[in-house]
């Protein structure tokens, strides 16, 4: 997930705002691994999955510190359908959210269709 990296240290230094990655706990555990200074958690049960209601992995959530949702969707355009995708992102969802909210204005899109794996 090569464009959620890019926002690990805004990330780190804002206390407004969290990324929440709805993923397999298999991929969730090895991005973990990946970024030990991110506070990861496998979702194993589907326990936060369920909590906001997230149909597909991977999902994104920006929530604010009240945990109210300022974003909900897709990382970016990359994945087209399931098995097809594009060969390079050109809409960046969740950073144009995130740049949004440190400006300090309303999420411009504040959801998109997220593509992946249906949750069981």
């Amino acid at each position: 997930m090569p464009e959620i990296q890019t926002i690990q240290d805004k990330m780190l230094v804002n206390k407004k705002w969290q990324v929440i990655i709805i993923e397999e706990s298999e991929n969730a555990e090895k991005f973990a691994a990946a970024h030990p200074k991110w506070n990861v958690k496998p979702d194993y049960k589907h326990q936060i999955a369920k909590l906001f209601q997230a149909d597909v992995t991977p999902e994104v959530f920006v929530v604010d510190s009240a945990s109210h949702i300022l974003y909900r969707g897709a990382i970016d355009n990359y994945a087209i359908e399931t098995g097809k995708h594009r060969a390079v992102a050109d809409e960046h969802y969740l950073k144009d959210a995130i740049a949004n909210i440190e400006a300090g204005i309303t999420v411009k899109r504040n959801s998109t269709k997220a593509v992946g794996c249906y949750i069981e």
